[in-house]
């Protein structure tokens, strides 16, 4: 399952009851559960507190089960397979016939075919030797279509960049990191990302990365792979960040603001938020 979202509502959850299974989604500390057909979200009587789904069991069977599910998922081997899969559902075609037109016996059977292409398609499709050599011409074309890739690429960081946008007006973030790397070490950092692409580049480490990404209400959590640690024991967790600008500069997460009956105060410099010079 990957990226499951509806425009704006993200899927956080999957709850199975007597083997039926239903996508829920938290929105505003409310939970909704997606009617994938219908297309449209509806109220249940679940909720969600302190990032975990709370169901009332008095009115569920016992094997109901909720498992958090990833909104957003970038996976090479599995981009591959959809490509693939793309190819051989329209090798066919004619956008697709520089695959194989270089290819004697494909171009031969299609001139016998008169050119005909949905004949040509089933003719290879029901020759199991034609149907691999051609998902081996396709499979070829998929490494080297490096512009699908881009393509693949761009809208996945355009989907974070929609879920940060949804989290998050501003451009400060704070992550803290758990399990980094075969040391599995821990840490955090501060910094600013105005698209999906700044702030991957901004936690992710520099190689090739597979991951998942979740929505937790208040924060973005990363589940990831690679190969110093492949074991998916890597988390990163994403926080709307704030600046205490006309004051200090600090960078902070909400949580650490200092809340009274008299305002926000910053937890660096102790003054009230809402009287700096250029307070947001």
């Amino acid at each position: 399952m990957t990226n499951i979202t509806t425009d704006t509502w993200w899927v956080t959850h999957k709850i199975t009851r007597r083997g039926q299974e239903q996508y829920v989604m938290v929105i505003d500390g409310e939970v909704w559960a997606w009617d994938g057909r219908a297309g449209e979200r509806r109220p249940t009587d679940m909720s969600y507190k302190a990032g975990v789904l709370l169901i009332d069991r008095r009115k569920a069977p016992d094997d109901v089960t909720i498992e958090e599910v990833p909104c957003i998922v970038w996976d090479t081997c599995e981009i591959h397979q959809h490509l693939l899969a793309d190819f051989m559902d329209h090798f066919h075609e004619e956008e697709f016939e520089h695959v194989w037109e270089n290819d004697s016996r494909f171009m031969g059977l299609f001139q016998s075919l008169d050119q005909d292409r949905e004949r040509f398609r089933e003719s290879v499709m029901a020759d199991e030797s034609l149907k691999d050599d051609m998902e081996s011409l396709c499979e070829k074309q998929v490494y080297d279509d490096q512009d699908r890739w881009q393509w693949e690429a761009e809208d996945h960081f355009e989907r974070v960049t929609s879920l940060m946008r949804d989290l998050h007006e501003y451009t400060d973030w704070y992550a803290e990191v758990q399990n980094f790397g075969w040391r599995s070490q821990s840490g955090h950092k501060t910094f600013k990302a105005e698209t999906g692409a700044e702030l991957l580049r901004a936690v992710l480490p520099k190689t090739d990365c597979t991951y998942k990404v979740y929505f937790r209400g208040d924060h973005i959590a990363i589940n990831n792979a690679h190969h110093d640690s492949p074991t998916w024991n890597e988390w990163y967790y994403i926080y709307p960040a704030f600046t205490c600008e006309g004051w200090c500069e600090h960078v902070y997460k909400r949580d650490d603001l200092a809340e009274t009956d008299d305002g926000l105060f910053c937890s660096a410099c102790k003054k009230r938020i809402d009287d700096a010079p250029e307070s947001r």
